[in-house]
Parts: structure tokens; sequence; C-alpha cells
């Protein structure tokens, strides 16, 4: 039997009622409320690290267009000119068009004061 795909699945009753309406996604993206702002500490005689970007194709570069516009609106990305920089990765997500920002970066330059690992794609629900 064929399901007629024009059909918007319905989430079960009991899950619904279940679950937290919290942890559902929304459209805006939030910031968490119980996270610590993370502090960078340079290890001394640390220099500015400036990668070069690395080539990306047209499509992903499209394919980023709307997350970053979208960070942009909610402050979640603010332009601003740096001696520092980290190059752009665009990674295709499994099954489908849509690109997600991946990680890659010399972590061995700085130590996050809190021990944790730090990338833009953890300002984001579901970038990791």
């Amino acid at each position: 039997m064929l399901q007629d795909s024009s059909k918007e699945e319905e989430i079960p009753e009991v899950v619904d009622n279940a679950v937290t309406p919290l942890v559902w996604a929304s459209e805006v993206p939030g910031r968490s409320k119980l996270a610590e702002p993370v502090k960078v500490t340079l290890k001394p005689g640390a220099k500015p690290v400036r990668q070069n970007q690395y080539p990306i194709k047209w499509e992903a570069r499209k394919g980023l267009e709307e997350l970053i516009t979208k960070s942009l609106e909610y402050g979640l990305l603010v332009e601003c000119e740096s001696e520092y920089n980290t190059p752009i990765l665009p990674v295709k997500k499994s099954g489908g068009k849509e690109y997600r920002l991946g990680r890659k970066s010399d972590s061995s330059r700085y130590t996050p004061s809190s021990g944790q690992s730090i990338h833009f794609t953890d300002l984001f629900e579901g970038g990791t």
C-alpha cells in the first residue's frame, strides 16, 4: 500500500502528551539559558590564526546562505573584522539538499576555560 505523502504526519497523542513542548524544534533558533558563556584563553605567545578559505562549490554556498542569513537576523552572528578567522566548511546533510557548517579548526592554539570544544555550529539546534 502506498502512503499519501501529501498528508502531513501527525504526532501520536501518547507521544505528544509525554514530551515537554519545549523540546520540539521551532523556526526560531534560541540560546540555552543554562549554558555559561565560553571564554577563550590564548596560550602565551599565541598569534592570530588566519587560514585561507577552502574553495566552496556554488551549490554549497547557496545551501549555507539561508543558515547564515537567519543567523544574522536572530543575532547569532554579527558582522565584524578580526585578526582571527575560521574557514567555512560546508557539509551536506544526509539525505537532503541542506547544508550545515562543519567542524574543522586548529584547537591547539587556544584553551577554552571550561575545557569544552568551541565551534560556530554549537550555536545551532542540531548543529553537531
